[in-house]
């Protein structure tokens, strides 16, 4: 149970952390850089070795991290973005309901099943996104609506990503290894974000001690976050079909109550209708997948 705990716990808080860059003028591309490269020591760490000195680019998986770095990266910065234009609440809801993607492809390239339930939750989610991303005209609300595009792109992209990461440990990842393949996609969103930022700087920027100190901060619940989730899935007491959709329930939630309680965040009805039909969501595809 404490492995769940600290998974929602340390999910919550890449929220928050992303959230609260825009307040202390952290530079986002250099902050997250420091974070990927945090989290591969971290890997490194947990694996007891070099994950470079071993021979995994003989495996399978080995060509496929280049793009998934790419969008590991990309999908990070986005998220800062969205987190700081649009608000937690929002951000964790288009993040967390992406998994109806996944659900989707699950039907088109394996031949699972469409149930009235997994349809129904499918729905659902589209639906929770759609009323997020409604305007919020009360006074101090950040502006959602102009900036749609940030939790739209997160919820495809999310979504993507997933569905990647389930095709790849399907077919490409021993189990023994899906620790280091996730440490060398780590390793490589880090290098090319630390690439982009070398040959593009943004001008006037340059390398201040507090966005290293913030992707330190960042890159441990980014790894935790993992790691706790891997760790919850070897509990044999519950299965996996009741675990994810606790956790990503809880992540919304708790991501909405820190959103309001640290950051002021607004909820209209609309917002507080897409949370709601969010929590639907999750559990009726969860249900659908049993």
């Amino acid at each position: 149970m404490i492995y769940l705990f600290l998974s929602i716990l340390t999910s919550s808080l890449v929220f928050v952390i992303l959230r609260g860059f825009g307040d202390y003028g952290i530079d986002n591309r250099r902050a997250i850089v420091i974070n990927y490269l945090t989290a591969l020591t971290l890997g490194i760490v947990w694996q007891g070795r070099v994950w470079i000195d071993s021979e995994w680019w003989n495996e399978p998986w080995a060509p496929h991290i280049l793009y998934m770095g790419f969008l590991f990266i990309f999908l990070f910065n986005v998220l800062a973005l969205g987190a700081q234009k649009t608000g937690v609440s929002v951000t964790s809801v288009a993040v967390k309901m992406s998994v109806a993607i996944p659900v989707t492809a699950s039907l088109l390239l394996y031949g699972e099943q469409l149930t009235w339930w997994g349809g129904l939750g499918i729905g659902s989610a589209l639906v929770a996104v759609f009323l997020i991303t409604r305007p919020n005209k009360a006074e101090g609300a950040l502006p959602v609506a102009k900036y749609w595009y940030f939790p739209v792109t997160l919820f495809f992209g999310a979504g993507l990503m997933d569905t990647l990461l389930k095709y790849h440990q399907t077919n490409l990842v021993p189990d023994g290894q899906f620790v280091l393949y996730t440490s060398a996609v780590f390793g490589t969103a880090g290098l090319l974000g630390m690439a982009q930022v070398t040959l593009k700087p943004q001008a006037g920027t340059y390398w201040r001690r507090k966005d290293i100190l913030a992707g330190l901060i960042l890159g441990v619940p980014n790894f935790g976050s993992i790691y706790f989730l891997l760790k919850t899935l070897q509990w044999e007491r519950f299965p996996s079909s009741l675990i994810f959709p606790i956790n990503n329930v809880a992540i919304v939630l708790s991501s909405a109550v820190l959103g309001v309680v640290l950051f002021h965040e607004k909820l209209n009805a609309a917002h507080k209708a897409g949370i709601a039909l969010a929590v639907a969501a999750i559990w009726l595809m969860a249900y659908a997948g049993q």
